[in-house]
């Protein structure tokens, strides 16, 4: 049996106690560790969190500013498509009659032949106004297009309109014809 004496306290658990202290660490280099891991948790922590708020400033920035200003440039842009639709239609048009004219002067070029050299010198002998002189040409008013039907019209009002120019300008341009020997 063991003497215990009733001034001192149980040798197990004087024991017990000395051993708990020799087994517990020194809190000291592992707590640090653990404490500089936290606090560069934290300051990342920290770093994300202002990122998100700087997006959420700019998101907010985004829908507030640039967007009615992008949603004005597109219906902008939406009426600039439409002229450029309404122009082509009426390039499209303007082609087309112009492959009528050409194959009509074709035509005519092998019904009539070429004007030959002595008879235009023969005309400019004459004293005629030479065909190719402006200054010797009178303006005659509007002369309707050489547009047939609705389509050529609407295509037409459609050029003058995408180009902002009045209604009266729908007739075709007016044409220079030879003016008549004066008699002065």
């Amino acid at each position: 049996m063991l003497l215990v004496d009733a001034d001192q306290p149980e040798p197990v658990r004087s024991g017990a106690r000395e051993l708990a202290l020799f087994l517990t660490p020194e809190p000291g280099a592992e707590a640090k560790e653990v404490e500089e891991t936290i606090e560069g948790m934290l300051l990342r922590l920290e770093e994300f969190c202002s990122l998100a708020d700087l997006i959420r400033s700019d998101t907010s920035q985004i829908l507030e500013e640039n967007i009615p200003v992008l949603k004005a440039k597109l219906t902008e842009m939406r009426g600039i498509y439409a002229k450029v639709d309404r122009l082509e239609a009426f390039v499209k048009m303007v082609g087309h009659h112009v492959a009528f004219l050409e194959a009509d002067v074709l035509q005519a070029e092998r019904d009539h032949g070429a004007f030959p050299q002595a008879l235009r010198r023969w005309l400019g002998s004459a004293g005629l106004p030479s065909f190719r002189n402006p200054e010797s040409c009178s303006r005659v008013g509007p002369v309707s297009c050489l547009c047939h039907g609705d389509e050529s019209s609407d295509a037409a009002g459609v050029f003058w309109a995408v180009f902002g120019l009045p209604q009266a300008a729908l007739t075709c341009p007016t044409w220079f014809i030879p003016r008549p020997p004066s008699t002065e």
